[in-house]
């Protein structure tokens, strides 16, 4: 039996979609970020007889990989790209309804499209949610984002940076290699 496991290549991607993020590349961090939210299909070493150390090794896994996926979101959101935010991260509260992080990414993609009912009902699925999983209410910072939305703060207006256009593979006139 092969097992292949491409962690080596998913904490590559992370690593350097990160650093170009705090270099302020974010249309270069993209590629990077997708890449490292899209390289977990289940869990970590799922297959593999694990003990202490794999196990620990596993949890490190899923963690940096919730990680990703919550920062390529964040990310999406910067680029303006709030519809595809919104697809990644309904996906993600559906799996994983206790991360925070990832409610409010998804109230600001709904706010910054301008659907406000979207951003009631996204509040109301989170709090659901976190009492459901954990027994808590959304936290300060969650309460105090959706209370400025309601209030349509001025604070929360987003420009809209566009990556430019990646140039294509050059090509060179059909003349220009016929010799006349």
């Amino acid at each position: 039996m092969t097992v292949t496991i491409d962690v080596h290549g998913f904490e590559r991607d992370l690593r350097t979609g990160r650093q170009l993020v705090d270099a302020n590349d974010l249309c270069g961090a993209e590629p990077y970020l997708r890449r490292a939210a899209l390289a977990c299909r289940g869990v970590p070493l799922q297959d593999i007889p694990q003990g202490a150390l794999l196990s620990a090794r596993a949890a490190v896994l899923t963690a940096q990989w919730l990680s990703a996926v919550e920062e390529y979101a964040d990310l999406l959101i910067k680029l303006g790209d709030y519809e595809r935010a919104r697809t990644v991260l309904h996906d993600f509260v559906g799996d994983h309804p206790a991360r925070e992080r990832a409610w409010r990414g998804l109230l600001l993609a709904c706010y910054h499209q301008g659907d406000l009912a979207a951003v009631v009902s996204t509040y109301r699925s989170a709090r659901r949610a976190l009492a459901e999983e954990l027994g808590v209410e959304p936290g300060a910072e969650l309460t105090v984002l959706y209370r400025s939305m309601l209030r349509r703060d001025p604070r929360l207006s987003r420009s809209r940076p566009a990556c430019p256009q990646r140039p294509g593979p050059r090509t060179v006139p059909l003349g220009s290699f016929l010799e006349v």
